[in-house]
């Protein structure tokens, strides 16, 4: 056996904390049998190790043994696998805070689900929608946590996994991909209201609003102006869809200071004039 890795703490048979003796790393290492009869001190067996994840910043290392001191083995280990899972669907590093920020998460999921409080999430359709990829890893993430832990989380806390991660996969705060789905969210809501309807959440003209409203708000948090050649025609023959579009970004601006340009505007306004066409 080479000794490489030195335990910190075990979490269950396949998963360990451990600290690379070459490089002086910390690391998570999975593997099946790899943390059995182990403890802390201890050397792993190198023929065990499927799989090594490494993590370097010092903040996120300090912050993740704060965590693991009072959270179940189980737990930690079902949220590393999870990220084992999740890394290996993109092509690009997940941000390290996602050994935070998902472990946190899951932790008090499960103290929520054990106490028998239900939390819906209230951008599920949101989610499902604009984070496809990510919606997908999370609804496998909540079947592995269900099976390991023998509970039974809901789709609703694959949306919530799905936010993390999402946000680790395009290295931005996690609060930040919050406000963006709420932001959607409530614009999807002003147009609901505004039109006197349900928009059907599985139909094309949907995600085409959603996708649209999603990049607008990127832009407009950019400054970034679109150049609409057919606004002043948008103007003038869909005048109501033009003006709930503006009466939207105006809500924007009061509410979360999200400006959108008059060409943006256009663009929504064809959105809606496509649904609008759908009801008549």
């Amino acid at each position: 056996m080479v000794k490489k890795f030195v335990v910190i703490k075990p979490f269950n048979h396949n998963v360990v904390y451990c600290k690379c003796i070459d490089s002086k790393n910390e690391c998570i290492i999975l593997g099946k049998g790899v943390g059995f009869g182990v403890k802390e001190g201890q050397y792993v067996n190198d023929k065990n190790i499927e799989k090594v994840l490494y993590i370097f910043d010092e903040d996120t290392i300090r912050k993740f043994n704060s965590l693991i001191e009072n959270i179940d083995g189980d737990i930690v280990a079902a949220a590393e696998e999870i990220i084992e899972y999740a890394a290996s669907c993109f092509e690009s590093k997940l941000n390290e805070n996602l050994h935070i920020t998902l472990l946190d998460h899951l932790n008090f999921a499960v103290i929520r689900y054990k106490s028998a409080i239900e939390i819906k999430n209230p951008f599920l359709y949101e989610i499902k929608s604009m984070y496809k990829k990510e919606f997908e890893i999370a609804k496998k993430a909540v079947e592995l946590i269900n099976n390991k832990l023998n509970i039974n989380l809901p789709e609703d806390e694959a949306a919530f996994i799905a936010m993390h991660i999402h946000a680790a996969a395009n290295n931005i705060p996690i609060s930040q991909a919050a406000l963006t789905t709420n932001v959607i969210a409530a614009s999807i809501q002003y147009i609901e209201d505004s039109l006197g309807i349900n928009i059907d959440k599985e139909s094309i003209e949907y995600i085409r609003l959603l996708t649209h409203i999603r990049f607008a708000v990127d832009r407009a948090r950019k400054k970034i102006s679109i150049e609409n050649l057919l606004i002043d025609t948008i103007k003038e023959k869909y005048n109501y869809s033009f003006q709930i579009a503006k009466n939207l970004s105006e809500m924007l601006n009061k509410e979360y200071f999200i400006e959108f340009s008059e060409g943006e505007i256009g663009y929504i306004a064809l959105h809606l004039q496509t649904i609008i066409g759908k009801l008549t």
